[in-house]
C-alpha cells in the first residue's frame, strides 16, 4: 500500500513540475484562430449532441452505465473548482486514490493536473463530464463519455488526449532529436521495422498466428530483406508460446526508440487500442510511418492524411509487402511523407497544442450542456 501511495505522490510532484511548459506560448495560442483540423475534429466528436444538447440526466446515465468500474470518473467544475466522483460506492475518493494501481493513478493525476491548470487560469466554464481512464472504449454508451482512444463509429464517445501526451514528451523529444541528427533520412536502412508485445487480444498456442502483429512477424521470416518485425514481450506469459516464438525466430530483445530511427520504414500496428506515444514518435522520427488503418482513433487522427503523413495498411496487414515495395520504388514521395509527418508532430502535437485542444474541446462541450 505504501509503495502505491509513494509512487502516486512521486508522479504527482514530477508531473506538476512539467507544467513549466511554454505558458506564454499557450496563452497566445488561445487568442489566435485554432488549427482547422482541431475545430473539425471537435465538431465531429460532438455532432451527436449538436441538436439534442447534453442533459444532466444523460451524463448521470453514462456514469452509472459503468457502475463499480474503478476507471471511470465523473468531473464537475463549479466556479473554477474541480470535483471528481467514482461509481464505486464502497470507496471514498481518497481511498480510491490510495488503492489505485500506480499506472492508473498516473492517468488520474495527469487529468487532474491539466484541469487544475485550466481552471486556475479561469479558462473553463462550469461543466460536468464523464471520462474513462482505460486504454480505450469500443462500445456505445447511453450518454457522452470522454476516452483516450475510441471506436470512430460510436457517436457517443468523445476523443480526449491521452495521459501520455498530456504529460508531455520532453525526454522522448530529446532522444528523437539526437537520433534524427545521427541518422539522416538518406542514411537510414531500406527496411520496415517493428518491435512490440503480444497485445490486441488473448494469444494462445492455437490462435497466435491470427493477429495482425503476428502477420508482420511471419512476413519478416519470408522477406527478411524488406521486413524486420519481432515480438519482444509476451503479455500473458505462456511457456508454449515462448517456445513457438523462439522456434519461429520471431522473439527478440527490446530495441530502443533511438535505434528504431536507423530504419526508413516504421510500422504502427494497434494493440488493445491505439498505440499512443508510439505513433507520436513515429511521425516525429523523420522515417516513414506505415500505419495500420482500423476503427480505433485518437484526438488528432482526423488531421492525418494517407500518403501525406503516413502510408496506410489494411487492418489485417494483407498489403504490407506490396506497400513496402511501393515505398522502396518511390523514394522521393517517401521522403516527403517522412518530412510532412515530422512537421505535423512538431507543430501540432506538442504540450501547448494538447492543452489548446483540451481547452477548445471542453469549452465547446460546455456550450451543449442544457443545465
Amino acid at each position: 500500500m505504501f509503495i502505491k501511495i509513494f509512487a502516486c505522490l512521486v508522479f504527482f510532484f514530477f508531473s506538476f513540475s512539467l507544467e513549466a511548459f511554454n505558458n506564454r506560448f499557450f496563452l497566445r495560442k488561445i487568442q489566435q484562430d485554432p488549427p482547422k483540423w482541431m475545430v473539425e475534429q471537435i465538431a465531429k466528436d460532438l455532432s451527436a449532441y449538436k441538436d439534442s444538447g447534453i442533459s444532466a440526466e444523460s451524463i448521470d446515465t453514462a456514469f452509472q452505465f459503468f457502475e463499480n468500474d474503478p476507471f471511470i470518473l465523473k468531473c464537475s467544475i463549479r466556479n473554477h473548482s474541480i470535483k471528481f466522483e467514482i461509481t464505486t460506492k464502497k470507496l471514498t475518493l481518497k481511498q480510491y486514490r490510495e488503492i489505485l494501481d500506480p499506472g492508473y493513478c498516473k492517468r488520474y493525476l495527469t487529468i487532474r493536473n491539466i484541469l487544475f491548470y485550466l481552471t486556475k487560469k479561469r479558462l473553463l466554464p462550469d461543466l460536468d463530464f464523464v471520462i474513462s481512464l482505460r486504454d480505450g472504449l469500443q462500445n456505445s454508451t447511453p450518454g457522452p463519455v470522454f476516452t483516450f482512444a475510441k471506436n470512430k463509429n460510436k457517436a457517443s464517445l468523445i476523443a480526449f488526449p491521452d495521459f501520455e501526451i498530456i504529460q508531455g514528451y520532453g525526454q522522448l523529444n530529446k532522444i528523437i532529436r539526437k537520433a534524427s541528427l545521427d541518422f539522416p533520412y538518406e542514411t537510414k536502412k531500406d527496411l520496415a521495422f517493428w518491435r512490440g508485445a503480444t497485445t490486441g487480444g488473448v494469444y494462445s498456442p492455437t490462435n497466435w498466428m491470427n493477429f495482425p502483429r503476428t502477420s508482420a512477424t511471419l512476413l519478416s521470416r519470408e522477406y527478411p530483406d524488406q521486413i524486420d518485425a519481432k515480438f519482444t514481450f509476451i503479455t500473458d506469459w505462456i511457456k508454449e508460446l515462448t517456445s513457438i516464438f523462439n522456434e519461429k525466430g520471431i522473439l527478440s530483445e527490446k530495441v530502443s526508440v533511438y535505434d528504431h530511427l536507423r530504419y526508413k520504414f516504421l510500422l504502427d500496428i494497434d494493440g488493445h487500442s491505439c498505440t499512443y506515444s508510439r505513433l507520436y514518435w513515429l511521425l516525429l522520427s523523420n522515417s516513414v510511418c506505415l500505419k495500420q488503418v482500423t476503427d480505433n482513433e485518437q484526438w488528432y487522427y482526423g488531421a492525418l492524411k494517407p500518403y501525406t503523413h503516413y502510408i496506410p495498411l489494411e487492418s489485417d496487414l494483407s498489403d504490407l509487402k506490396d506497400k513496402i515495395a511501393w515505398a522502396i520504388q518511390n523514394p522521393g514521395k517517401c521522403k516527403m511523407i517522412a518530412n510532412t509527418g515530422t512537421k505535423f508532430a512538431r507543430e501540432h502535437l506538442q504540450k501547448e497544442d494538447v492543452y489548446l485542444y483540451v481547452y477548445l474541446l471542453l469549452n465547446e462541450y460546455a456550450k451543449l450542456q442544457k443545465f
